[in-house]
């Protein structure tokens, strides 16, 4: 213990004879006094920080949770934590833990050497374990990050700008995530409704500019969305914001309407549709708040989002704002609105939804600063959604500004850590501290007493209800989504209430809503009684895994497949016959369908589709060789391309009810011939898409009419030119698909 008591009073340096103005120059000082008065070289510390690492890794210990007598105004800190890195990103974990992470040294950055130091951190006893993960090639410093529809972490770009990473808490294990197609670090990343994940912008890293949007999902791995340019995040608006600048650390929000929302900081908001080539419009502008960088955001109520603070620049020393506004997404013309100030401006802070819908901002700095820590605000703010105003609660012992977290932990706490990385500067923080809320004290400053969820689900489906039991009588159930942040950024934070029923006996049914208010992933389940206390969470996973070993039997809903047209070329121009398709699963190999040449013939597939429950839906084609697939009108897949089997993807969020057109276009050029065309969705695992959803289009509209208003297509309506080109061709007179036509109104069938 003695050694690590010293290494800690190491943590505590300072310089005496160098400024550390500018990390990126990386000029040690030609000395180093410790807090104990001991003075070295830089060579002697270098020695004797190395000396101190070892035996910090052997025998370091944590300081358990402690509190000061409070009320119930301004919650309580615990002690200091000591964390063998400085956590400058972190994520929720399904097991209650946090994953933090820094960079390809604890305590320092630079260059992209591949490498990145992590520990997890377990808040019920206070220690943190250490790796140094290497075998992704990452480092993982200033990259984007979302949280997966099973629990695992993605981190996106950062110094090593085009790697890609995923952590799997369940085998406690890093691997490759795959090569983005654009290099990229302080991009905004996100889950979406689809469970999908999303990236746009970062010219921090990779080069700068036209940081375009791109998808990544479990069978496609990385792909451009080409009609998501990094234009949409930019700021049209004149600031002191650089323009390589402006796509940096975007706020992503996966909407209700399905929908992403793009909230800033640029002061120019947008709806943003990632599905098919993707389309954005404009959403209009955050009120009267300008450009407003290291400024945070947060969903605390189903489409309602909070914007506190930020600058007109990322560093720079610029002036911080004390602003905050909400923005009101659940229907297609936003709302914002100006609510009370914070009391300080702040920039480089963070911004935790709390379960009861209240939000508590922590740390941060009047003007936007790297690695400083001169002015650190250490008291934070909770703002109440009922009355829209700021109540500066107690505040902490060490400063939280730039490369800072702040994450809720499952027992309604926060963690606060991080800070710095900035090699031996003043602002380096490797700790972290304990925030307990109001909410978990008695008026008399006494722990009041929590109620208790005894049992409830570790799943649960979209649209249902689940069963939870307590100790005691609850006022109110909320889902807190597990996130992950970084720079002040969390676009996975979202905070969703419940509607519940009591059956009494502390019995209650919870209703789960659709998965664009509940993006899939893992979510910690609180329960509050009527002052507002919070339960210790219980972490349900909501998601497309549920169904891994479900079958879902929805109705019949009546289609008979998709209206085929054979040709007999590749440009889809000389038709050969028409039938009506079930499914679409053919491997014809080196054979051909019904009569055709072996090679160099197309197929197009045309008519409606339906999805049997709302949500959002993954199209899949597996062909050799082009392919094309529209639905709704957008074009999901394009790869009209001569390729081997190769499995192509689309999504897009339907809702049940509605006759969606949908055509898909195929090509053979030669070798192997192959088209199958296969979906997953709410309840229905990767399958081929089954004949009942697919509905072939009305006869009349395609043979030229119903001329006697019948409204059958059968022998009565062989006048007056109403088959296709005019023409009936076969024997029995009948206007039917089977009359097919060349381009010059001659029968082929």
């Amino acid at each position: 213990m003695k050694n690590a008591t010293l290494f800690l009073v190491l943590l505590l340096i300072t310089v005496s004879t160098y400024a550390y103005s500018n990390p990126s120059k990386n000029l040690p000082p030609r000395s180093v006094t410790l807090c104990s008065g001991e003075t070295f070289t830089w060579e002697e510390y270098l020695e004797y920080k190395a000396c101190m690492e070892e035996e910090w890794e052997e025998e370091i210990e944590f300081i358990g949770y402690e509190t000061a007598t409070v009320n119930n105004t301004v919650g309580a800190w615990s002690s200091i934590i000591n964390m063998p890195i400085i956590p400058v990103a972190a994520a929720n974990l399904p097991n209650g833990k946090l994953m933090t992470w820094s960079a390809r040294d604890r305590f320092s950055f630079g260059g992209s050497q591949g490498r990145t130091y992590t520990a997890i951190f377990d808040p019920v006893t206070n220690t943190a374990t250490e790796a140094l993960i290497s075998n992704t090639g990452h480092d993982m410093f200033c990259p984007g990050v979302s949280t997966l529809p099973d629990g695992r972490i993605m981190v996106t770009g950062g110094s090593n700008s085009d790697k890609s990473s995923i952590y799997d808490p369940m085998s406690n294990q890093w691997t490759e995530g795959g090569e983005l197609n654009i290099a990229r670090g302080y991009h905004g990343g996100v889950t979406l409704s689809s469970g999908a994940a999303f990236v746009i912008g970062g010219s921090w890293s990779g080069g700068q500019f036209n940081k375009d949007a791109e998808l990544w999902s479990e069978k496609s791995g990385w792909y451009k969305v080409p009609g998501l340019p990094a234009e949409i995040i930019s700021d049209n608006i004149t600031s002191t914001q650089a323009a390589s600048n402006d796509d940096y650390f975007p706020w992503l929000w996966a909407a209700p309407n399905g929908k992403l929302f793009h909230a800033g900081p640029s002061q120019d908001m947008h709806w943003i549709d990632p599905s098919g080539v993707g389309t954005f419009t404009d959403a209009g502008t955050r009120g009267n708040d300008d450009f407003s960088a290291s400024g945070t955001t947060v969903m605390y109520d189903i489409g309602k989002i909070l914007k506190a603070g930020g600058a007109p620049r990322f560093g720079g020393n610029e002036p911080a704002n004390n602003k905050a506004y909400t923005i009101d997404i659940n229907t297609d013309n936003p709302v914002v609105t100006q609510v009370g100030n914070l009391s300080s401006p702040r920039a480089e802070h963070n911004s935790i939804v709390l379960p009861s819908g209240e939000v508590v901002v922590i740390g941060g700095l009047p003007t936007s600063q790297f690695f400083s820590d001169q002015n650190a605000i250490l008291y934070p703010e909770i703002w109440n959604p009922t009355t829209g105003n700021w109540t500066v609660l107690a505040s902490m012992q060490v400063p939280r500004n730039y490369h800072s977290v702040g994450l809720l932990l499952p027992d309604g706490r926060i963690f606060a850590g991080g800070g710095g990385l900035c090699g031996t500067c003043s602002a380096n923080h490797p700790d972290a501290e304990i925030f307990s809320p109001p909410y978990l004290f008695n008026a008399n400053g006494t722990l009041a007493t929590r109620p208790v969820i005894n049992n409830a689900p570790s799943t649960a489906d979209y649209n249902s209800t689940i069963n939870v039991q307590t100790n005691a009588n609850i006022s109110s159930f909320a889902l807190v989504k597990s996130s992950g942040v970084t720079h002040s950024t969390n676009n996975d934070q979202r905070r969703i209430p419940l509607s519940f029923n009591n059956n009494g006996n502390n019995n209650y049914t919870l209703s789960i809503p659709n998965r664009n208010i509940l993006p899939p992933g893992s979510y910690m389940l609180f329960a509050m009684n009527s002052n507002g206390v919070p339960s210790i969470s219980k972490f349900i996973q909501i998601g497309e895994n549920v169904h891994s070993n479900v079958t879902v039997n929805y109705p019949n809903l009546g289609g008979t497949g998709l209206q085929a047209t054979y040709f007999n070329d590749v440009n889809l121009s000389n038709p050969a016959f028409q039938q009506v398709d079930p499914i679409i699963n053919f491997n014809w190999g080196t054979s051909n369908p019904n009569g055709l040449g072996i090679d160099f013939f197309s197929v197009r597939w045309e008519g409606t589709i339906q999805v049997p429950t709302d949500g959002g839906y993954t199209f899949y084609t597996n062909s050799d060789d082009g392919v094309r697939l529209w639905v709704n009108n957008r074009l999901m897949v394009d790869n009209w391309t001569v390729h081997a089997a190769t499995e192509d993807i689309g999504e897009i969020v339907l809702e049940a009810g509605i006759s969606y057109d949908i055509k898909l276009e195929y090509y053979e050029n030669t070798g192997d011939a192959l088209i199958q065309l296969s979906w997953s969705g709410p309840g229905i695992n990767k399958s081929t898409i089954d004949s009942q959803y697919l509905f072939p289009p009305n006869p009349c509209s395609n043979l030229g009419g119903d001329s006697d208003g019948d409204g059958i297509c059968d022998d009565n309506d062989d006048t007056n030119g109403n088959c296709t080109l005019g023409a009936i061709c076969n024997d029995n007179d009948d206007c039917t698909i089977n009359d097919v036509f060349d381009n010059n109104c001659n029968c082929q069938g």
